[in-house]
């Protein structure tokens, strides 16, 4: 008797299993599933969350590939009635600023599909602040990039998350500026944001530029922190007066804050370990406006 179970192969499957299955890949990786067979060439259309990572572009011919690339996916026609969920982009490649207009390219195709998460990782060249006024975003997390604009317009709110890491800020009112705009803000997680201010003198400023890490109390307290951050996770603390001000700053003025976390960078030398210590002592005994606010610190 002949065993009638028909066998079932990968491309059997539904075409939103097989996306689901392919969002977990490098879309350069997802893309060549396309030789697979005529079916598979309209899936990769059809997926919705894109991760871009060229962490190998070492050179204009690479970087210009890899813009092509990208290009083919995010202003495809193909593409005009969907959306994306998440759109993820590294490069380690340090083009010069005129390049930038490339990357706002693809933020404002992003923009148009209706993107709900962003990261975004440029090894220390410039953003413009396109981004930052995405009525469907979310999730943003930035890292290792420059935004030299002095003030920002603002719209995002519907953003719940915001990870800054190694972010350069023009001065302390941009960021203040992004926090005040962002309503809904609950989850804020910052790491070596820095603040730069660059000389007038033209001759100057392309020569040197003086850095900041200092923080001063806002005139006013966003309401993104007072009314809806839950989650605050400041790493790299190294116990400096700016650090516990911005720390004591959100225990005392968030709300609703369930979550407060603090890495401790600190060495194992006697001097850091009595450091380390004091730290604890006075983030343990600040005064916290939310009763459910629980701090770690690690």
């Amino acid at each position: 008797m002949k065993d009638s179970r028909k066998m079932v192969t990968i491309s059997d499957l539904p075409d939103e299993l097989l996306c689901h299955i392919l969002s977990f890949l490098p879309t350069k990786i997802a893309f060549t599933t396309r030789v697979l067979s005529k079916r598979w060439t309209p899936l990769f259309h059809s997926l919705t969350v894109l991760r871009f990572d060229y962490q190998t572009v070492h050179d204009y011919v690479a970087f210009n590939r890899f813009c092509d690339f990208i290009d083919t996916l995010m202003l495809s026609p193909r593409l005009s009635n969907k959306f994306i969920k998440i759109f993820s982009l590294k490069c380690s490649f340090l083009f010069s600023d005129s390049d930038c207009h490339i990357f706002d390219t693809w933020v404002e195709a992003a923009k148009r599909l209706c993107i709900e998460e962003f990261h975004l990782s440029m090894h220390g060249n410039i953003l413009n602040d396109t981004i930052f006024t995405c009525q469907t975003l979310v999730i943003l997390k930035l890292d290792m990039l420059q935004l030299n604009a002095e003030n920002l317009f603002v719209d995002l709110p519907k953003l719940k998350t915001l990870h800054l890491s190694f972010v350069r800020f023009k001065n302390q009112n941009v960021l203040q500026q992004l926090l005040n705009a962002s309503p809904n803000l609950e989850d804020l997680r910052t790491y070596d944001i820095l603040h730069m201010e660059h000389y007038e003198n033209s001759a100057l400023e392309r020569r040197s530029s003086s850095l900041s890490k200092e923080w001063k109390y806002p005139n006013s307290v966003p309401e993104c922190v007072s009314f809806h951050l839950r989650s605050c996770t400041i790493l790299n603390f190294e116990g400096f007066s700016r650090n516990l001000r911005f720390a004591s700053y959100i225990l005392q003025n968030a709300r609703l804050l369930q979550d407060m976390t603090i890495d401790l960078t600190t060495k194992s030398s006697i001097n850091m370990l009595l450091k380390r210590s004091q730290i604890i002592e006075e983030l343990s005994s600040c005064p916290r406006i939310s009763p459910a606010c629980k701090l770690s610190l690690k």
